[in-house]
């Protein structure tokens, strides 16, 4: 029963008390800027912004729909008494379903009411259940064809599907900015869904900084274009470790054209950037190995060829005339014996090189390495007898491989050596440690090499300007420095030269000293 005595205790009635106190969601728009001009109590509570903020607003901010059709809707029913259903916005992101009532005034200001709408118990909804109902209500909006919605059980289904190839799932809503994720997606990008901040500007700091740029052009270009998405990223997983991500994806459409979501998928393709990265390799590696092949046939025939047309020629004139004099064939036969002996070296030096480039493996054993360059000094020295032979600091060292090839290598350098420096000049070697290699240096004093040549010194069958040797061929096939680089590379060293042209060269070797 009312009573008369709570008259004093009520508000006087006004338009401003009737909004204020109204119980559903109210707000003053204004229908040129459609800027919220002030919202009610009941408003301020349900959507979490206060009085002030509701003020910096607009109603598009609020209400998830394009402006043309909020327009078109006001223009075409000035009074709308509801039966239409709208999905606003919460400060949170979080959304409502709501039954949007309206009156527009003539001093351009329109006056709009919300009645939240209950679905199945409850009004909330999730970021994915908003975006499944914006889509739904754009298309009714647009008249086009409700989709249907998949069985409980085939999204199960699908559900296991995805998760038993490792595929994840996204969501960008072009309206909201939201994006949407489910766990694979995060692990996949190197993050967990609880430190994602559901932002594009997230996911781009998860992106390697190089393509962040170009997975922005690949969105776009889809978007403008209407095609499929397609791109492949990198990220840093949680271990620190470079993983390749493929992304894809599909824009939806307004009649208009325009683009409010794109829904995609995400996978890992490590595996197959890395099988591609290693065929690359290996291709690359092929046409090298075919091209020094090539090379090595042409330099070998060439090579070949020389001692072969200095013996037949000699050979030839000693049949063609038979009665020249005795030291003339003398003569004859040593260039013809040269030549074998030459024919011989060339032939058992390509044999060394083709073995190497077979992958023939050294022996490895413990090798003193000192005594190897002693004992080779020492007898090299006595069959050298216009050089001064110096044997300089050797230290003790121990080494891992392959005691008769470590001879070999030092015999070509100091064989080397000794061709290309001119008698009474000096050629000598020394042995030191430098931190874990064992350094070896064989020195000349001889004619040196000049610096466009000394980059080709390792390749076959080079030999350097003969200039440098006055005219006079050192002998020689062309093939002791790459053998010697074959020998070092097979125990894990390096060799390289030093060189000055006029005062000398050096050849450094080092390799990895033995600590057992």
């Amino acid at each position: 029963m009312f009573d008369p005595t709570m008259i004093d205790s009520l508000p006087e009635f006004s338009f401003d008390t009737l909004f204020q106190h109204h119980p559903l969601g109210m707000w003053l728009v204004d229908a040129v800027s459609l800027k919220i001009l002030a919202a009610n109590q009941a408003a301020i509570r349900a959507y979490g912004y206060t009085e002030g903020q509701w003020k910096t607003l607009t109603l598009l901010d609020l209400c998830v729909i394009e402006e043309s059709v909020l327009r078109e809707a006001f223009s075409r029913q000035p009074c709308f008494a509801g039966g239409r259903e709208y999905v606003f916005v919460r400060q949170d992101q979080s959304a409502l379903i709501v039954d949007l009532s309206w009156q527009v005034f003539q001093n351009h200001r329109i006056l709009l009411t919300a009645r939240e709408v209950t679905r199945e118990g409850s009004q909330f909804l999730t970021p994915l259940e908003r975006m499944a109902e914006l889509s739904r209500m754009i298309r009714a909006e647009h008249g086009l064809e409700a989709a249907q919605t998949l069985s409980q059980e085939l999204q199960q289904r699908m559900a296991e599907a995805l998760q038993a190839a490792e595929v994840g799932v996204w969501e960008w809503d072009l309206i909201s900015s939201q994006v949407l994720w489910d766990e694979q997606t995060a692990f996949l990008m190197g993050t967990t869904l609880e430190d994602f901040n559901g932002r594009i500007e997230g996911f781009n700091r998860l992106v390697h900084p190089e393509d962040v740029e170009g997975v922005g052009e690949a969105l776009a270009h889809s978007r403008d274009n209407q095609q499929p998405f397609e791109k492949s990223f990198r990220v840093r997983t949680q271990e620190g470790q470079e993983r390749w991500l493929m992304s894809r994806g599909r824009y939806d459409y307004t009649p208009e054209g325009m683009a409010y979501r794109i829904t995609g998928v995400i996978l890992d393709i490590t595996a197959r950037i890395q099988a591609e990265t290693a065929l690359r390799d290996s291709e690359k590696r092929l046409r090298e190995l075919s091209e020094a092949q090539k090379r090595f046939i042409a330099d070998a025939a060439h090579e070949l060829r020389t001692p072969l047309t200095a013996i037949q020629g000699n050979i030839d004139i000693f049949m063609r005339y038979p009665n020249i004099p005795d030291d003339e064939k003398l003569d004859i036969l040593g260039d013809v014996q040269r030549e074998s002996n030459r024919l011989g070296r060339l032939v058992n030096d390509m044999l060394q090189l083709a073995r190497g480039d077979s992958g023939a493996t050294l022996r490895e054993e413990e090798v003193q390495l000192d005594q190897v360059i002693v004992d080779v000094w020492r007898d090299l020295s006595r069959v050298v007898p216009f050089h001064h032979m110096l044997l300089g600091e050797v230290e003790p060292l121990q080494i891992m491989g392959d005691q008769d090839r470590l001879k070999q290598l030092l015999l070509i350098l100091l064989e080397n050596a000794l061709k290309y420096t001119p008698e009474g000049g000096t050629v000598s070697v020394s042995l030191s440690r430098q931190e874990k290699c064992a350094e070896m240096r064989v020195m000349d004093t001889g004619y040196g090499i000049s610096e466009e040549d000394l980059p080709r010194v390792f390749e076959r069958f080079f030999r350097a300007d003969r200039s440098r040797t006055r005219g006079e061929d050192p002998g020689g096939t062309g093939l002791g420095l790459p053998i010697a680089k074959w020998i070092v590379e097979s125990h894990k060293g390096k060799i390289w030269l030093e060189s000055e042209l006029g005062k000398g060269t050096t050849a450094v070797v080092q390799l990895p000293v033995y600590e057992g």
